[in-house]
């Protein structure tokens, strides 16, 4: 064996030794759950409050039809709308979901859309975001859907690439979470 070979099985086996170490120690209530503190899954909700969030940049309302689709986890069901400009969502509902969590924003292309411009380049940029906390009847708080930060992306597209582009439409963001998570 090669002194390199040798020295790289030792690293691979060291690695291997601490990763196995780190997860055996610690205790089954590592969690929080014990018999005096049940999961999440098993208390109940007080209330619960959802943000949905998108901002855009100006290129996908000239050239794309914004539709967004989104639930509270409420009674009320999935309602559905067209965005002419960025929005926030936020809703606060007392007791537990009654259903599905849901924030779909597609980009349909626009039939009378801006004119294309062959020399310009066209910026799309997206920032979303989906957030669910909850505070339980016992006073505690915690996410219980969707994540704190927020997603942004962005892309450019010279005039032959935006045409292209707008031959389908495209999902922004796509977001559905069940409470308690099955």
């Amino acid at each position: 064996m090669t002194k390199l070979t040798f020295r790289s099985l030792w690293a691979a086996l060291a690695i291997i030794t601490m990763a196995l170490t780190a997860t055996s120690c610690g205790h089954d209530s590592d969690d929080g759950n014990t018999p005096d503190n049940p999961s999440s899954a098993e208390r109940t909700l007080a209330t619960y409050v959802c943000k949905y969030e998108v901002k855009l940049s100006p290129a996908w309302y000239d050239f794309f039809t914004i539709e967004v689709e989104y639930s509270f986890g409420d009674s009320d069901g999935v309602r559905r709308e067209t965005l002419t400009a960025d929005k926030t969502y936020t809703q606060s509902v007392e007791g537990n979901p009654s259903g599905d969590f849901i924030f779909n924003v597609t980009a349909i292309p626009r039939a009378d859309h801006a004119e294309v411009a062959e020399g310009e380049v066209y910026r799309f940029t997206q920032e979303t975001l989906n957030i669910v906390t909850g505070t339980y009847t016992d006073g505690s708080r915690a996410t219980i859907a969707g994540g704190n930060t927020a997603h942004i992306d962005g892309f450019s597209l010279g005039g032959n690439g935006l045409t292209a582009y707008m031959a389908k439409e495209h999902k922004i963001t796509s977001f559905t979470s069940s409470y308690p998570a099955k």
